[in-house]
């Protein structure tokens, strides 16, 4: 089973982001790799609301979902076979249905992951090692960075998918917070 977990944080986003939370969960409810499991978590910060949901899951394997982004059809057979950390083919856009050409990004896992964090949140990890890493930490941006630098630490390896995780860009997301340099080196320290 392959547990997706939709996490949201705060009430104000919530009001203001309704249709894209009911497109992120159609997307995971309707993969056609059945053995899915679609839990949708709202806590008072990001970290906790993917955390409990981790918790919660039943799956082997996890998918972190944002409110505002979806899976394409296929996303979850894709993953079923590896055991590893994977980066899926990522493509952004300005949202479902926008009538906007989304293109694929194509990045690919590097050795050195003190580089800077070239995967998305959505990669696919064993729930085993998530949790026996103690999950993402408290950051205000880059948790997932962190995150990915513990379970390369705890002895991870990272692979590559051809399911797509659809990015609704935004430029007010929150990596264009104007603490993100600072936190940056901070993680880069933390986890090196």
């Amino acid at each position: 089973m392959i547990s997706v977990i939709i996490a949201t944080y705060g009430d104000e986003w919530i009001a203001n982001h309704q249709s894209e939370i009911q497109w992120a969960l159609r997307s995971a409810s309707e993969q056609s790799f059945k053995a899915v499991e679609v839990i949708r978590i709202h806590r008072d910060t990001l970290h906790e609301a993917r955390n409990s949901g981790a918790k919660q899951a039943k799956g082997h394997r996890l998918v972190f979902l944002d409110g505002d982004d979806w899976l394409e059809p296929n996303f979850c057979r894709k993953i079923v076979e590896s055991e590893d950390v994977l980066q899926p083919l990522t493509k952004y856009s300005e949202g479902p249905n926008t009538g906007i050409a989304t293109m694929p990004s194509y990045l690919e896992p590097r050795d050195d992951l003190l580089d800077g964090n070239h995967l998305i949140v959505g990669c696919p990890v064993k729930r085993e090692m998530f949790l026996d890493v103690g999950g993402f930490d408290d950051w205000p941006v880059y948790e997932d960075w962190a995150l990915w630098l513990k379970m390369r630490k705890a002895g991870a390896t990272f692979g590559r998918t051809t399911g797509i995780y659809n990015v609704r860009y935004s430029f007010m997301g929150r990596n264009q917070d104007y603490r993100g340099p600072h936190i940056y080196n901070e993680i880069r320290r933390a986890y090196a």
